[in-house]
């Protein structure tokens, strides 16, 4: 019996639970609520010109989507050796930053890399999994607890726990101990009902209208990559990215989500199990809000994109696989539906995909990540005695509270700041969110820090390049506003800025890149349009033959020898002829899916 059905006891919200004022985004850290971070993009100069390994602290990221794409881009670009620094509010987070860690560390040349992916993704975003990534799930944890108890397995050479108390480590592992127990009966769907009462209240009856007011007068503006049907799938059955929705195949077989995501919960000494992470926000800004890949940011002509977030979602964490294993960087490429192609198309194209992406194993590239105590304050003034600062800072939007000068003076001079802002979090409106960012700027002023425009562009390239320079009308500028708004502040020393002939060269590269990017995008239009109109024709001429074999065939059977009458062209057939004939296709072209 799978985990989720196992409990058939009712669900009690544990008190410190309904305490939280924030019912929706709930009292424990699941994920972030911003893209992953290359920190490699923004990390001070001086430290590409010397040997100096890059030491990077992040309070409060929640996750490890940034450790996996920095790392990434790392084996691609620099072979450099970087060290992470993680501290968390909550011991919980601290699980699933090994369970992460572990994941990233098995990744080996002979994997599947779809498959790969989906396994990150669910661990990262579904409250439920499927029966292969549970088992993987266990364990993982198995090996998690061999580390924290005797030092020995694959997270020995990357992962220091040194820093941390031994109550802190213990409390850890029981955590995890309870990931591949038998004894847990935890009901999700009951736990994820009772939290949705708990947030909505007296518009619980009226929640199909809640939904469809927070993503259309909230999130479709902030992240109009995400579709609303993934959104409410999210909301109503906690699952974020669903492998049939994301890539369906016709085979009879579909993904069941059966067993409880474990590394979700919360459990006390006893075993029992509570969910206290967010039930609104999602984790969709962590990889699908923005994408490299223009080949499938495609949009229609009713403002929508033909992808959605789980599309964009497989395609960059695929590629960050990718190279995190090879060290090459991944090679771009359109999206391929399976529903869409038989399967020796399919064969055909994942037998190109493999020529473009070759899985080689790259030559080792050593990071480590060290754990912090609960005490960071304690930990961090310990640091002055042997003169220890790193060069980059990032905290998450739940750590604002760190901004202080006891950790901003244990940065390199020339070091950064990176700060998450309020941007996906759905509880606020934008006056709260710019009410955020403004304590943000005051703390951070009064550090005698500065903003940094040229690295605040670096961070936010994918958002510029897609912005367009079109008439708007009532209502759109107040959205494209919300589209514009960062998901991250960086803060730099008078000494650390860039010049002003600096920022006057990254506007012109991001100008430039615009222009390529719109010339490569109609070059792509007009090779769909030329399939579409190749296809039609082919189309035409068969049903042409067709009808005159039918007409052959109906006058040897006809004693009157009438000719059998021309049957009528279905309207798509009529319609493209007449677009073919008007050369009006390309107007029409963004309605039809190829």
């Amino acid at each position: 019996m799978s985990a989720v059905s196992e409990n058939t006891t009712g669900y009690a919200m544990p008190p410190w639970l309904k305490k939280d004022p924030w019912t929706g985004i709930g009292k424990e850290a699941v994920w972030g609520f911003t893209p992953a971070i290359n920190f490699l993009e923004v990390l001070p100069s001086d430290v590409y010109c010397n040997d100096d390994e890059p030491v990077i602290l992040m309070v409060g990221a929640s996750d490890s989507r940034h450790v996996l794409k920095t790392m990434a881009k790392a084996r691609v670009h620099t072979g450099k050796k970087v060290k992470f620094i993680l501290h968390e509010s909550n011991l919980r987070t601290y699980c699933r930053h090994l369970m992460f860690l572990q994941w990233m560390l098995e990744l080996n040349e002979n994997d599947d890399l779809d498959e790969k992916t989906f396994q990150f993704l669910e661990l990262f975003g579904n409250a439920k999994l499927r029966v292969e990534t549970q088992t993987w799930l266990r364990s993982a944890a198995q090996k998690i607890c061999k580390f924290i108890s005797d030092g020995v397995g694959l997270l020995a050479s990357v992962v220091d726990l040194s820093a941390m108390k031994s109550r802190e480590r213990d409390w850890i592992e029981e955590q995890v101990q309870w990931w591949k127990s038998d004894q847990v009966n935890f009901d999700i769907d009951k736990a994820w009902d009772n939290r949705k009462r708990q947030d909505l209240a007296d518009r619980y009856d009226s929640q199909k209208n809640m939904i469809d007011w927070d993503y259309h007068m909230m999130l479709t503006d902030l992240g109009p990559l995400i579709k609303f049907p993934e959104y409410r799938y999210f909301r109503n059955d906690a699952i974020s990215f669903d492998k049939d929705l994301i890539d369906p195949s016709k085979d009879e077989k579909r993904a069941s989500y059966e067993h409880v995501n474990r590394s979700l919960l919360h459990f006390d000494r006893k075993g029992k199990a509570y969910y206290a992470g967010d039930i609104k926000n999602g984790p969709f800004a962590c990889f699908g809000v923005e994408c490299p890949n223009k080949k499938i940011i495609i949009k229609q002509q009713d403002g929508s994109y033909r992808y959605g977030c789980g599309v964009m979602a497989l395609h960059n964490v695929r590629s960050w696989i990718y190279e995190f294993i090879t060290g090459r960087a991944w090679v771009w490429s359109e999206h391929v539906f399976q529903w869409d192609q038989t399967a020796a198309k399919m064969a055909v194209i994942r037998e190109e995909s493999a020529r473009r992406n070759p899985m080689q194993k790259g030559s080792a590239l050593p990071f480590t990540v060290a754990f912090c105590t609960l005490e960071l304050e304690t930990m961090v003034k310990r640091w002055v005695h042997r003169d220890f600062k790193v060069h980059l800072v990032y905290m998450g939007v739940m750590a604002g509270t760190y901004l202080q000068p006891w950790l901003l003076n244990r940065i390199k001079e020339k070091g950064q700041l990176v700060c998450e802002t309020a941007k996906f979090i759905l509880e606020l409106n934008d006056h709260q969110r710019q009410a955020y960012l403004e304590k943000l700027d005051e703390l951070a002023f009064a550090a005698k820090w500065e903003r940094e425009p040229f690295y605040q562009k670096v961070l936010h390239m994918n958002q510029l390049l897609e912005e367009k320079d079109e008439d708007k009308g009532p209502g759109k500028a107040k959205r494209q506003e919300r589209m514009r708004y960062p998901h991250c502040t960086i803060y730099v020393r008078p000494v650390a800025k860039k010049t002003e002939d600096e920022l006057r060269f990254l506007d012109l590269q991001i100008s430039e890149q615009k222009q390529r990017d719109e010339e490569e995008e109609e070059v792509a239009r007009q090779v769909r349009i030329a399939k579409f109109e190749a296809s039609e024709k082919e189309r035409m001429a068969r049903r042409k033959t067709e009808w005159a074999a039918e007409q052959a065939e109906a006058s040897e059977d006809s004693q009157a020898g009438e000719p059998a009458p021309a049957p009528e062209a279905d309207a798509s057939a009529t319609a493209a002829q007449d677009l073919l004939g008007t050369g009006s296709i390309a107007n029409h072209l963004e309605e039809i899916d190829d």
